[in-house]
């Protein structure tokens, strides 16, 4: 999601003002693929951070798995390695778990 649009705006924003009150959690940004643009919102956060409570890990797939993954729910999340107390989804589609605290975000329901 675009920083200058909604669930990019808003992700960005939690997170950064998170950061303001939380000195005791880490946050991580995950994803399937990266772009320059995202990068730049990643370290953008990061700077502004200085105790390192931000990291990113990419989990890279194909389309093709990632439809795969999401119908067949499995493998877990934690099986493919994250690591987390909590998972923020702010998107439709939430990833398998074996037990996460899940917190969904949805930002548009024009697809309804």
């Amino acid at each position: 999601h675009g920083q200058d649009i909604g669930a990019g705006r808003y992700i960005t924003n939690l997170v950064r003002n998170l950061l303001k009150i939380d000195k005791k959690n880490t946050y991580v940004f995950t994803g399937r693929y990266v772009t320059d643009k995202y990068l730049e919102i990643i370290n953008g956060i990061r700077s502004t951070c200085t105790d390192n409570k931000i990291e990113f890990k990419l989990y890279k797939t194909t389309q093709k798995k990632l439809n795969l993954w999401n119908r067949l729910r499995f493998p877990p999340i934690e099986l493919m390695g994250f690591k987390a107390d909590l998972l923020h989804c702010p998107d439709y589609l939430i990833p398998p778990t074996l037990n996460k605290i899940i917190i969904l975000t949805i930002h548009d329901l024009a697809f309804i």
